[in-house]
């Protein structure tokens, strides 16, 4: 859950991020380029995209918040097996959640900018 919410805030957020801002910058200079209507139409992938990313974003920060206090909690519990079903019961939960949209992030991000190896790239990796 550590690494998880580690990767999540100083790796894959940031590249996210940083493939936004290319985006927006691309929608920025096609307004500048083209009439309304022709704008409109070739930035409309950017535009979903764009917010796409902005809702796995928003997400991610938001659960690995939510997991981070709820493992606080865990942590403060002396009995180890309790300690042990909290996390089972109340921490867990998060990683399923939290990789759904790093996957999705993964999907749209480039590919040379995306700092992990990829899942397709993993079954070549020797």
């Amino acid at each position: 859950a550590r690494v998880l919410g580690d990767l999540c805030m100083n790796h894959i957020i940031p590249v996210a991020k940083r493939y936004q801002l290319m985006l927006l910058k691309n929608l920025d200079y096609i307004t500048k380029l083209f009439d309304e209507e022709k704008a409109g139409e070739l930035s409309k992938d950017d535009v979903y995209l764009i917010e796409e990313m902005g809702g796995h974003i928003v997400a991610i920060r938001t659960m690995v918040n939510g997991m981070i206090a709820v493992r606080k909690r865990a942590n403060l519990i002396v009995d180890v097996k309790e300690r042990a079903v909290m996390y089972d019961s109340e921490v867990e939960p998060f990683l399923d959640k939290i990789r759904y949209h790093v996957d999705k992030l993964e999907l749209i991000v480039d590919n040379q900018m995306w700092i992990l190896p990829k899942y397709r790239e993993l079954l070549f990796i020797s």
